[in-house]
């Protein structure tokens, strides 16, 4: 007859479960407010609601020994390693936290991540589009640093005579522009000409600073060759530039220089960057050897359908 430890019995099913708790997939999942309720009442308090990341976002009902019930909690989720290998949150998932002073740890900052940050459908965005605006567009963008006198203006890919042409950006510094006699100030003009690739600098008229009197931005010369980046205002003593304060965005290409959006004037047009400038224009069709094809003198940006 053989004897059975019953100690022995269990610690080897221990040690069993323990094998598959280790190789076991963990992870991240949003808790979610589903018909106005986080909890999933057809199985009971104990099931919750959670997106599981990776899984296209769908809601998947969940066993909650953690008592978390809040909408928009993050927590960490996974099957069991047994049969019927049921889903569970595990725990908070606190490596989104953010403890400061004016944030509990148990709230989060960052919210639900998509596949893509993209916006493919006006009708349906997806769960985390990014929409940039003005400012975080760096083509031919001058910025300061904030604590120096010199400013960076960002590379631009452009056309010029029916060749592609490129700016690789410059840092400038403008000490020398820095009005010397008390309480002065003026404003300084950079722009690229497209004609030689060279980044230019032009201080205009030194005016009192009395707020007050206009202060001039010197214009850029005459033709279509200046491509306008930016006016920096700089006074007397001024030791650093800052992008927010001191540079004023006047790149072209999101208006007309005064803030103004050009629009599309007939349907099928795109915005183009042309040898004169980037506007909108129609597309042709070129008659070559292989019986026609699209002249593009620059990057599409945008289609108006």
């Amino acid at each position: 007859m053989t004897y059975f430890d019953d100690r022995k019995i269990v610690v080897s099913r221990r040690r069993f479960g323990e094998h598959f708790e280790g190789s076991r997939r963990i992870y991240p999942g949003l808790i979610t407010s589903f018909n106005g309720s986080t909890t999933f009442a057809q199985l009971g308090d104990q099931w919750t609601w959670v997106k599981v990341w990776s899984r296209d976002e769908s809601l998947v009902p969940m066993l909650n020994p953690s008592g978390l019930k809040e909408n928009g909690t993050r927590v960490l989720v996974a099957r069991d390693p047994r049969p019927p290998n049921r889903w569970r949150i595990l725990s908070i998932d606190d490596s989104y936290s953010s403890e400061t002073d004016d944030i509990p740890w148990d709230q989060y900052n960052v919210p639900i991540h998509g596949e893509s940050h993209q916006t493919l459908d006006e009708s349906d965005p997806g769960p985390d589009p990014v929409f940039v605006g003005q400012p975080m567009l760096l083509t031919l963008k001058t910025v300061g640093n904030g604590s120096t006198l010199t400013v960076s203006t960002h590379k631009y890919l452009y056309n010029q005579g029916g060749a592609p042409r490129i700016f690789t950006g410059q840092a400038t510094d403008l000490t020398s522009l820095v009005p010397v006699a008390a309480t002065k100030i003026r404003s300084v003009l950079i722009y690229l000409d497209r004609d030689t690739n060279v980044l230019n600098v032009v201080g205009g008229t030194i005016v009192d600073d009395d707020g007050v009197t206009a202060i001039p931005d010197p214009p850029p010369p005459e033709g279509d060759n200046a491509e306008i980046s930016a006016w920096v205002t700089l006074v007397t003593a001024q030791s650093t530039i800052t992008t927010a304060t001191d540079i004023k965005d006047r790149r072209d290409f999101l208006g007309s220089g005064d803030g103004t959006i050009p629009i599309p004037s007939e349907i099928g047009q795109v915005f183009m960057n042309l040898d004169d400038g980037v506007q909108w224009a129609t597309p042709v069709i070129a008659d070559d050897d292989d019986g026609g094809g699209w002249v593009t003198a620059g990057d599409f940006l945008v289609v108006k359908d």
